[in-house]
């Protein structure tokens, strides 16, 4: 039988709170005080100043096991919710390119969703590609293939019947010349999903329009993580090749 999202999740240590109170509480169950401090001000710090130095120590702390669960864990259905709406988008799909996938949580989602097609990740934190291929090894997962490189120097060889790109592509520092990039390595009834926060919805549909293909009606999800409606409510833009 087939683990739920919800299931899977939990492999990587990620759990779901109603209340703020309680995931506090259960921080400092397995947190010193120094340590939550240290994750909080990584996390601050990111949302301060998003510059590729922030990113990558903020993937390389995620791809611990002391923290990572607990920094995702804060937005546990924000997680999950993309990986549903993005996993009925790619089904069917054999060739699938997971830009920016951390740990791999939901890129091995996806490979178990479709076992008769091929799953590539990548992310330019090599700790956090380390994880993924060890749980990816450790779960029995073997429609998976993991790369550390940074998406602006190079695009994993070969050509994809879909790219996703979750709370990824708005961090880029050149997303046009990326975005061609990325559109030369779809097949010619490729998709391109994105996931974003909604200031930069937009920017993202114009960067991959300019490089060439079509932008779907936006939809929106909601997501409730520690008692409330994520107050960054996601947006999901599927871009369809025209190649």
């Amino acid at each position: 039988m087939i683990d739920t999202i919800d299931q899977h999740l939990q492999k990587y240590g990620l759990r779901h709170f109603a209340k703020v109170d309680d995931y506090t509480d259960w921080l400092e169950s397995k947190l010193s005080a120094d340590q939550i401090q240290e994750m909080h001000d990584s996390v601050f710090r990111l949302a301060r100043e998003p510059n590729p130095e922030n990113i990558r120590a903020i993937y390389d702390l995620i791809a611990g096991a002391q923290y990572g669960p607990r920094v995702l864990s804060h937005h546990t259905d924000v997680i999950k919710q993309s990986g549903l709406h993005v996993d009925t988008l790619l089904r069917g799909r054999r060739e699938v390119l997971d830009v920016g996938c951390a740990t791999g949580y939901l890129t091995t989602w996806y490979a178990i969703s479709s076992p008769h097609g091929h799953v590539t990740g990548v992310d330019f934190s090599s700790k956090a590609i380390d994880f993924a291929r060890a749980q990816a090894q450790r779960l029995g997962i073997a429609n998976v293939q993991f790369h550390s490189l940074d998406i602006t120097q190079a695009v994993p060889d070969g050509r994809f019947d879909a790219i996703v790109g979750a709370q990824c592509f708005e961090f880029l520092p050149d997303l046009d010349e990326v975005a061609g990039e990325l559109v030369a390595h779809l097949k010619k009834d490729g998709i391109l999903v994105s996931v974003t926060h909604s200031p930069h919805d937009l920017d993202i549909a114009e960067s991959f329009q300019t490089a060439g293909l079509r932008v779907s009606p936006i939809r929106y999800f909601d997501a409730r993580d520690l008692g409330e409606t994520t107050s960054d409510q996601r947006q999901l833009l599927l871009l369809v090749s025209d190649n």
